[in-house]
């Protein structure tokens, strides 16, 4: 069986050195595909593909940028659209690219998401054989799918880090082949629109969203990805380095791939230290604790540095709004249970447990 990496970047090159270095230490023979949209990929990662550290070097089609979401000049949901169309581009032709090979299984990644283990990297692809799986995800999964005010949860919500998949099976299924433009842009965030995708494209009974464990810089138990997330289940680690004040970004990576845990100690007290008046600053704003534990360290500097009055009264407005919503719209903690219970597919479908396996 073949393994081969589809690895999306734009600038983080240093990152993707450190990547390919260790995926190319492990003892399997790995194909390492790279799809980057930066204007000199090519000079900076020729030499890479010439001596077979990149086996392929593939150049998306091309999306505008439309500038900075920071700067206010009417064009802020176009900026986010251009964004999101080009995000989810650039991985869909990574993904792609490999069905021009002879892998047999896929795993996306950005440059900095990065596996530490080899075992736990085949343990998770034979896990999504296991089951007859065709593409194995990891995201919200699909109970906010019963959420009657949320536009982005029709399919799920799918991350785009360490997407596993079986490329012959989803080449002939014709699975990355689509154009981001045509997936109600206007509606879909980069999440949403994996998940429209694969639900349409592979549908429930060959998605599996495999389990998690993941952790933030503390240890506590955390979804969000930016700025530190560490799945201790599979081992891959996500450090967004550009989130993070000063070095602490790179600190924490070299420290993670040689397993100091002493080291990532030290810095989770010192970014403590640095975001305490920020984190203080925003509860009064009206931010709720699970908002703020979201937010990266930087977003954090830069909302509190541009608050107005405006600002802190639709804070507390949305979060009433979010309250009411809670209570009056539960959402089902298991939507295979839902399934079962409420939706009675077995009967429908006469089948047992259909939708056992989804998770």
């Amino acid at each position: 069986m073949k393994i081969g990496f589809a690895i999306t970047l734009y600038d983080k090159f240093e990152e993707l050195k450190q990547l390919v270095k260790i995926i190319r230490s492990w003892k399997g023979d790995y194909h390492i595909s790279v799809c980057c949209n930066h204007p000199d990929a090519y000079y900076i990662l020729g030499q890479a593909v010439e001596s077979g550290e990149i086996d392929d070097l593939v150049n998306p089609r091309h999306i505008a940028q439309l500038g900075e979401w920071t700067v206010k000049d009417g064009k802020g949901k176009a900026k986010a659209f251009a964004h999101n169309i080009r995000c989810v581009e650039n991985v869909r032709a990574s993904c792609q690219a490999l069905e021009a090979t002879d892998c047999d299984i896929g795993v996306h990644l950005h440059s900095d998401a990065w596996f530490l283990s080899e075992d736990k990297l085949r343990e998770l692809v034979q896990a999504m054989i296991g089951r007859k799986k065709r593409v194995a995800v990891r995201g919200r999964g699909l109970e906010d799918t019963f959420n009657p005010f949320s536009s982005c949860t029709t399919f799920g919500n799918v991350d785009d880090h360490a997407i596993v998949w079986d490329v012959r099976w989803c080449k002939d299924y014709k699975v990355f082949d689509f154009r981001p433009e045509a997936l109600l842009y206007h509606k879909n965030n980069i999440h949403s629109m994996w998940g429209l995708v694969f639900g349409v494209k592979v549908g429930l009974d060959n998605l599996w969203y495999y389990p998690t464990e993941m952790i933030d810089m503390h240890g506590n138990s955390n979804r969000s990805l930016s700025p530190f997330n560490l799945d201790l289940k599979w081992e891959l680690l996500h450090v967004n380095r550009n989130t993070l004040p000063d070095t602490i970004g790179k600190q924490l990576q070299d420290a993670l791939v040689v397993g100091d845990v002493v080291t990532w100690g030290i810095l989770a007290l010192e970014l403590d230290k640095w975001e305490y008046p920020y984190v203080l600053a925003l509860k009064h704003f009206g931010y709720s604790k699970k908002q703020i534990d979201n937010m990266p360290p930087m977003l954090k500097k830069q909302i509190c540095d541009s608050m107005t009055i405006k600002q802190v009264f639709k804070n507390y407005k949305h979060r009433i709004t979010d309250y009411l919503i809670t209570k009056l719209f539960p959402i089902p903690k298991d939507i295979r249970t839902w399934y079962k219970e409420q939706g009675c597919i077995d009967e429908i479908v006469g089948e047992v447990n259909w939708t056992g396996d989804i998770y």
